[in-house]
């Protein structure tokens, strides 16, 4: 039995091991005609005694595989039954789980048995294995009976064709699979002339985009969404919560092992911190000017940083805007905002219209004359000038691309403001808050600061999370629904969505968000509605894909991370301006009831769900207009 491992990350606040295990070991019904081999069952995590193969040779996923499975293992092994599996095979650890997972979908009322085996064959003795089988039974009640409701979950019937091609531990209780169907409805039966390989090599093919389904760690996932969405992020909240310190966390997160982590200095080479000041009042400290006098163009950090991020496409670039609102920010950051707007998918890649075009450098040369009196390189009549370069190497080599292309906003860069809202800072006008996502960041356990965790979490990973996590798969909405993957829910999208919503032209119905907003200047439009429909897109995409009529929840958790991260942040202003009913209310009670009556869980959450979040948030807000005046941050 040949295996294969795959992606290992350890997380901050979970445990999440991947085994990616070789799909002939956990396939059901199908067959080569004239062949008679059945699934192996397992995965081997040693070789036998003659490969000289020991512990401390295993892969770290391996071994951390074992340890997920310690958390749940038994010693109750006089009720464990493998009487119909292969004899010689001592039993190390037995693992029972009831939390199973397939392809993120739960299997209520199950239980499955992990088995850690050391096989005595002529052909593998000593070898360990993690064992999977049907057969496996305890307490009397056998893997078979979980895998038939997985195969249920999945959509297929008792004769349909699926393999399982890896196996995770999460959260040290949750046993996940995930699986394929290849045929839901009868058995795949491959001509004698199909080699095993050959079937192999069709089903891998099958296999989504690994690169998505690296787990993430929980206390990103909402940052990780909104950059996904757009690439343009507000992290608000008091002084001193860790605002800046989470981008750099990104940074060290995704750069991979090379020259971005041998730059020197204390943070990766994807990394950038751009500290805003009082006096910022056009562009030009972030995009340059050119200089009549010293005859260059002044670079800035953010030029040659949205440089390196286009000489490495493959790569997340973060640049941090540090205490961003310290000066108006619609003043120094309006053509980034109007070019952020310009977007567009072409192919594989999303372009947008020139920040700098390449015009605005034809007059820059890379050396000038210098007059000298001793001896010169040049000579005009009696006069003896030398040449002198105008910029560094690395400078120059940004002034020469520019000349060629100019300067284009890169799909890889991810630019990230930090927000402190006090007597010396300005207020965000709509034109800014409407371009981006706001984050809140206002603390968290304090004790959180000495755990082992904390300490990983400014040091690179062995595997680093890719761009393809990070980078928008599309722009529009309509990208979205034209996409074969989605266009099955498109009459779904296409109806609720604007229904929750409302339109935007004074006319929407009570029970939706402009309906609650139609007397004010905060009702929302196509931009919110479509980076709606992106947001939800990826929950669809990291949902394996649900039928039509199990996404309701998924639209339920992008509406309210939009009115969270989009809608609230607009909000502002005196009892006045925000009463509805006549005086009666006023629209953070009316979206507190609207939330409510649409999104309420069926059972209770956490407290730091999304639905609470959205609650506290109206409750907190709402609490401050009682004293008159009220904003989002």
């Amino acid at each position: 039995m040949g295996c294969e491992f795959g992606r290992y990350i350890v997380e901050p606040y979970f445990l999440a091991v991947i085994m990616k295990i070789d799909i002939t070991s956990m396939f059901f019904n199908s067959r080569i005609e004239g062949q008679t081999a059945t699934p192996a069952w397992g995965t081997s995590i040693g070789q036998n005694k003659s490969r000289d193969c020991r512990i401390d040779d295993f892969k770290q996923e391996v071994v951390d595989m074992v340890i997920g499975m310690t958390y749940k293992s038994i010693s109750d092994f006089d009720n464990l039954d493998i009487s119909k599996g292969s004899s010689g095979r001592d039993v190390i650890t037995c693992s029972v789980f009831n939390d199973i997972y397939i392809n993120n979908k739960k299997i209520e009322n199950s239980q499955y048995v992990l088995l850690l085996v050391r096989e005595h064959s002529k052909s593998h003795e000593g070898r360990l294995l993690i064992s999977y089988a049907p057969y496996i039974k305890y307490k009397g009640i056998e893997n078979q009976s979980c895998i038939d409701k997985m195969q249920q979950r999945l959509g297929c019937n008792k004769e349909g064709c699926w393999f399982v091609y890896d196996i995770s531990i999460k959260n040290q209780s949750e046993l996940r699979f995930s699986a394929v169907v290849v045929n839901a409805t009868a058995p795949m039966v491959y001509s004698k002339t199909i080699k095993s390989k050959n079937r192999s090599e069709e089903w891998k093919s099958l296999i989504p985009d690994n690169k998505k389904d690296i787990p993430i760690p929980n206390s990103y996932g909402n940052f990780i969404m909104a950059l996904h969405t757009k690439p343009f992020l507000l992290l608000a909240g008091i002084s001193g919560t860790g605002k800046s310190q989470k981008v750099q966390e990104l940074a060290f997160m995704t750069c991979p092992d090379g020259e971005l982590r041998n730059e020197g200095g204390t943070t990766p080479g994807n990394y950038c911190l751009v500290e805003v000041k009082p006096n910022w009042h056009d562009s030009t400290e972030l995009l340059g000017y050119y200089s009549a006098l010293s005859g260059k163009y002044e670079l800035t950090d953010f030029i040659r940083f949205a440089y390196k991020a286009s000489q490495n496409k493959d790569v997340p670039f973060f640049l941090c805007l540090d205490e961003m609102n310290l000066a108006p920010v619609e003043q120094y950051f309006a053509e980034f905002l109007s070019v952020l707007e310009t977007r567009k998918k072409v192919e594989n890649e999303i372009l947008t219209q020139y920040l700098l075009s390449k015009d605005r450098f034809s007059n820059c040369e890379l050396q000038k004359k210098v007059l000298v009196k001793e001896d010169g390189d040049i000579i005009e009549g009696d006069k003896q000038y030398k040449m002198e370069f105008l910029y560094s190497e690395k400078d120059a080599e940004i002034i020469t691309y520019l000349k060629e292309k100019g300067l284009t906003l890169p799909d890889n860069l991810f630019v990230i403001g930090t927000v402190n809202m006090d007597d010396t800072t300005h207020q965000f006008s709509r034109k800014v808050i409407d371009r981006a996502f706001t984050i809140e960041m206002n603390g968290g356990k304090m004790s959180e600061m000495f755990s082992p965790e904390s300490r990983m979490l400014l040091e690179y990973r062995d595997e680093p999370i890719p761009l393809e996590a990070f980078k928008a798969e599309f722009v529009r909405a309509y990208e979205v629904l034209d996409d074969a993957r989605f266009t099955k829910y498109k009459d779904v999208i296409s109806t609720r969505i604007p229904a929750l919503l409302g339109d935007s032209d004074g006319t929407a119905e009570a029970d939706s968000i402009n309906g609650i907003l139609n007397e004010t200047p905060f009702r929302v439009s196509y931009r919110v509605q479509n980076e709606l429909v992106l947001y939800l897109s990826t929950l669809i995409e990291r949902a394996n894909f649900p039928e039509p009529d199990q996404i309701e929840k998924l639209i339920g958790e992008a509406t309210l991370a939009i009115l969270l991260e989009k809608v609230l942040p607009r909000v502002q202003g005196e009892q006045k301006q925000l009463e509805t009913q006549k005086g009666k209310s006023n629209v953070l009670k009316d979206l507190k009831t609207f939330v409510e009556s649409h999104f309420k869980p069926e059972e209770e959450t956490d407290a730091n769900s999304l639905y609470n979040q959205v609650l506290r948030k109206l409750k907190e807000m709402d609490d401050k207009l009682a004293n008159y005046y009220t904003n989002f941050f």
